[in-house]
């Protein structure tokens, strides 16, 4: 799929770094690949690819459920693995992949490339810096225009994905929290179904941090406002407000004035190969080699990742049901 893709060509612009197989259950798209490289070799089996090509570490972008059985083989023999966001479909997956790894020694990276973008950095930096006081509350949410009809395929099964707008582009969202503001004391909430039958199109929780920070949180992926990934977070401090809209960040005063603002191209360094203006996909890959040649861990661990999938179990087990609503209510 496209993430694969899109890892695939970013280790490949990396110096030092070879490509030297890749996986797909196509076989049309595995005979394209092997037009366009002819130095890479392209298998159907993960078992086949990892036997034959023994590689030092692999990148596993394959539907949710297929990542605990793919990274656990890998691991155990001493494969290194960069897994795509979520780490898998279930928290018991999850754990499964960590207690191996921590067996085995190999090293894992997920992606939740919210760690490594500009916009969020430069939040992280001013909360650090105590910039707006004590954090009091926060207003977050992330929307995409993605669904509008009833579909098919992995991603609609809960079986297999997981759940819906909460673990595919929630879970993002979730996992800055816990980084921005720590481990959550509580989640709680509700979804809502406007074109999906297994799986949420939309998602409300209200969450608290172990710190005291009381989170008002939304997820949808059937915003036709928003053509890309948009987030949204409003920090209220004791001494003023951090206001981030996609790819700006405002610091205000306890009055609402703007006291400085940023925006994407402010805060851009620069990145090694920056594909459509997304350089944190980027970084977040060249972190994953650095760490593999003995740097600091990753900015997105897997600690950090099994810890946010256990986080959106804790949400479905509590969450109620809000479908009746009815879409026309859905983007008030």
């Amino acid at each position: 799929g496209k993430m694969g893709m899109l890892h695939g060509g970013l280790l490949k612009s990396l110096e030092g770094v070879r490509v030297t197989a890749a996986l797909d259950t196509s076989r049309i798209l595995m005979r394209a690949f092997s037009k366009i490289d002819k130095h890479m070799r392209c298998f159907h089996s993960y078992r086949d690819m990892i036997a034959s090509a023994r590689p030092d570490a692999v990148v596993i972008a394959t539907p949710p459920h297929l990542h605990a059985p793919i990274a656990i083989y890998a691991a155990q023999r001493g494969i290194h693995c960069f897994i795509e966001k979520p780490v898998s479909h279930t928290a018991q997956d999850a754990r499964a992949i960590q207690e191996t790894a921590q067996k085995t020694g190999a090293k894992i990276a997920v992606g939740f490339c919210f760690r490594y973008h500009p916009v969020f950095s430069k939040m992280k930096e001013l909360l650090a810096a105590d910039e707006i006081g004590k954090v009091e509350t926060v207003d977050a949410s992330i929307h995409i225009a993605d669904v509008f009809k009833r579909e098919s395929g992995w991603r609609f099964s809960k079986r297999l994905s997981g759940g819906g707008a909460m673990n595919d582009i929630g879970i993002h969202l979730l996992d800055s929290l816990n980084w921005l503001f720590g481990p959550f004391a509580s989640i709680s909430g509700s979804t809502k179904h406007l074109f999906s039958k297994e799986v949420e199109d939309e998602a409300t929780a209200r969450i608290g941090t172990a710190s005291g920070v009381s989170v008002r949180f939304f997820a949808s992926w059937s915003d036709p406002r928003h053509r890309l990934i948009y987030h949204r977070m409003r920090v209220q401090g004791k001494r003023g407000v951090l206001e981030m809209k996609g790819q700006t960040l405002e610091v205000q005063d306890a009055r609402g004035n703007v006291r400085r603002a940023y925006g994407l191209p402010d805060l851009y360094r620069g990145a090694y190969m920056d594909i459509g203006g997304l350089p944190h996909y980027a970084s977040q890959m060249e972190h994953f080699i650095r760490y593999l040649r003995g740097a600091e861990p990753t900015r997105s661990g897997l600690e950090s990742a099994v810890y946010a999938q256990e986080t959106v179990e804790a949400f479905y087990k509590t969450a109620t049901d809000d479908s009746a609503a009815g879409a026309e209510n859905a983007h008030d």
